[in-house]
């Protein structure tokens, strides 16, 4: 996967004859499969919610600024809002379920579940995507199948999540058991697992419940999904029959073991990461690497090309006051001087704003070959989309919407035993779900998923940027915490509808 370019593989419906031929043995299927995977690599990044939803006390980027704004003319426009990198995922894993008999008789059957799986997988991962970012998106069918399509409701291409990743659940391996085409061990944790599956459907299941209750879906039990939520994060908590997953010891050791190197040769030790989206960085580190929104933090002195003065300028989108690190993590808590760099001496020392270091390494490329100039071109990690302490911090929020106080305080308190902190009931803790919430946003801090995790809980009016209190309800279920539909999307396609709260505001 370190070498794949999605661009190679150009598929297009009318080339049926050429595809007929692109199935017939493991070699070609587990080519086939890193395509896929190189498109997800693009796919899984910065989509708007993220910089929507991103915990900061100020954001110097102005397009970030207007999504965080709700200015339609930003939000609505095709950088913001293309969909079609996600159904040319599902449209590849769909040709690869249509396709993968050809290679009967010439592979085991093992090998021809794997791919299957895998196609599954990614089709239950990119539905589940569309469900959270669009809503009301499209269910596709073959690949044969060129008719027009009218949106599914979001609750029907969440249910389609569901059931692409259960069934990839059962024939997924554990991660450490899968090989490639030649018989090695896949060592990224980007491809599907049955770690992974179980992870994904924690997540699926418990926003399934939570946005039933905010748009009161029709025939679904929010108290049914909670606990399927928490069946499956059990299945990771426990190991039963989803691979052995820990929480490291301490936070330091957690940074060093999951934040640390992007190679899949890396990803033994990071016990506690369960799902990731695979770096992979070119001879000279110009291009090829994936951009999570903690990049958007970074500044000196992992890129010991900054200075601490760079902070202050424009360069660096989201910024966190020094002192709103030293209220968010309190006491002993070790994530205060882990994700941040000597928060408290360089207050001391008049720096306004804290220095992220949760990644404290950067990958570098020289810039010129006669002074030896670099430029930092990423971070020396992974983009780290599931890990086990979410998974722990899932299960109590859903335990506490049970009214599983007990259950909910046990999940809670050990994350922050692990991290040193105060344990439940601390000074300042609130209601035990806002607690949770809390610690979420404490343990994962500039990594992907707040937006969805303040949606989940429904602290929309105070846990995001301003202009989302203004929202009415109407609003709400007009569709306006979800994206608007990109204009290329409706070419040729007279049965799409255009996302209600979107469509009126433009």
């Amino acid at each position: 996967m370190l070498n794949s370019c999605a661009d190679s593989l150009d598929i297009t419906p009318e080339d049926r004859q050429s595809i007929t031929n692109a199935f017939d043995d493991d070699d070609e299927l587990m080519g086939f499969l890193i395509s896929i995977e190189g498109y997800i690599q693009r796919v899984i990044k910065n989509d708007s919610h993220q910089a929507m939803g991103a915990a900061a006390d100020r954001c110097d980027n102005s397009g970030y600024s207007n999504l965080r704004d709700l200015v339609p003319a930003t939000v609505t426009s095709s950088f913001y809002s293309d969909w079609s990198p996600y159904y040319d995922i599902i449209y590849l894993c769909n040709l690869m379920l249509e396709n993968v008999h050809q290679a009967e008789g010439n592979i085991s059957q093992e090998r021809i579940d794997f791919y299957i799986s895998q196609a599954k997988f990614c089709k239950g991962w990119m539905y589940f995507e569309l469900g959270r970012i669009w809503g009301n998106a499209i269910i596709t069918t073959s690949t044969n199948n060129f008719e027009p399509y009218a949106n599914s409701t979001d609750y029907e291409v969440i249910a389609e999540a569901i059931n692409n990743m259960e069934e990839a659940y059962e024939m997924l391996g554990s991660y450490g058991e899968l090989t490639d085409n030649n018989g090695e061990l896949l060592l990224s944790k980007q491809y599907g697992t049955k770690g992974a599956a179980a992870g994904l459907l924690a997540h699926i299941y418990a926003w399934q419940g939570s946005m039933a209750e905010l748009y009161n879906w029709p025939g679904i039990s929010s108290s049914e999904a909670y606990e399927q939520s928490i069946k499956w994060s059990t299945k990771l908590i426990s190991g039963e029959d989803s691979g052995l997953y820990n929480l490291a010891i301490d936070i330091p050791t957690m940074l060093e073991q999951n934040f640390s190197g992007w190679e899949p040769s890396t990803r033994l030790m990071a016990s506690e990461s369960i799902l990731e989206v695979q770096r992979f960085y070119l001879e000279d580190n110009s291009v090829g690497y994936i951009s999570p929104i903690i990049e958007r933090y970074v500044t000196w002195p992992v890129d010991y090309n900054d200075g601490t003065s760079t902070i202050e300028g424009a360069a660096v989108t989201f910024k966190f006051e020094a002192s709103t690190i030293q209220n968010m993590y309190k006491g002993e808590d070790e994530r205060k001087e882990t994700y941040f760099y000597k928060v408290d001496s360089m207050a001391t020392a008049g720096h306004q704003f804290s220095y992220p270091y949760k990644v404290s390494n950067g990958v570098f490329r020289v810039v010129s070959q006669t002074t030896g100039i670099t430029r930092m071109t990423g971070l020396d990690c992974n983009n780290i989309y599931i890990r086990l302490a979410g998974i722990y911090l899932l299960r109590a929020e859903c335990y506490a919407k049970l009214g599983n106080e007990a259950n909910a305080i046990t999940d809670l308190n050990t994350i922050r035993n692990r991290a040193k902190a105060e344990l439940y009931p601390a000074e300042g803790d609130a209601d035990i779900q806002y607690a949770i919430f809390k610690e979420r946003e404490k343990e994962l801090l500039m990594e992907n998923g707040r937006y969805y995790d303040v949606l989940r809980n429904n602290y929309i009016d105070t846990e995001l940027p301003p202009a989302f209190a203004l929202l009415s309800d109407q609003d709400i279920q007009d569709g306006a915490l979800y994206l608007n539909i990109g204009e290329a999307a409706f070419t040729n396609n007279t049965l799409l509808k255009q996302n209600i709260y979107w469509y009126r505001v433009q």
